[in-house]
């Protein structure tokens, strides 16, 4: 029941925004980016208050996650949403703070976003892996660069996996992240 009220409402609120956006005098193409961006933040807003009301958690081992983004909505989402899923999880909102908060919280994985203020995801990458105390931390990248160079990019930088923000669900994520952890070699 919970569920099918929850898609009524999301459905609703959607063909209400779309109407806006219809009415709008912006071209289309911005409105085809405004809806998306609507539909992500809705999305994770949609997932934050479902799970705040208690109707998804799960016990894991306490691993440490380092989660490295710079917007403020999404990584206070990701973070409450890794916390119930028994993670300890710290947030850097750029790179030269993840590599600040490297100092004193070594994780047991990384989650990567590549576009941020002051230093990006890559520089961290060619940091902690030219770096022998932290080269071995398992780094997901979580980011909206999706073209082939990108990827190709990190995986040369030896990343787990890439996952592109607009298309990963949160609870997809939270999997990846176990998935990774129970699948490390020891």
């Amino acid at each position: 029941m919970d569920a099918m009220r929850s898609s009524t409402f999301r459905r609703s609120t959607c063909r209400i925004f779309d109407a806006i956006i219809e009415q709008s005098p912006a071209s289309e193409s911005l409105r085809r980016t405004s809806r998306g961006f609507f539909y992500i933040k809705f999305y994770f807003y949609f997932i934050s208050v479902r799970y705040a009301n208690g109707m998804s958690t799960s016990t894991t081992t306490r691993h440490n996650v380092l989660l490295v983004e710079d917007d403020r909505f999404l990584s206070r989402v990701l973070a409450s949403k890794l916390k119930r899923e028994g993670f300890e999880v710290k947030v850097a909102r750029n790179g030269e703070q993840a590599l600040e908060t490297l100092v004193s919280f070594i994780p047991d994985i990384m989650l990567l976003d590549l576009i941020m203020p002051q230093a990006d995801g890559f520089f961290v990458l060619q940091h902690i892996r030219a770096d022998q105390k932290y080269k071995n931390i398992p780094v997901m990248v979580l980011s909206n660069l999706s073209q082939a160079s990108d990827v190709a990019a990190t995986e040369e930088l030896g990343v787990l996996e890439h996952l592109v923000k607009a298309n990963t669900p949160l609870a997809t994520i939270v999997e990846r992240i176990k998935h990774h952890l129970t699948t490390a070699p020891a």
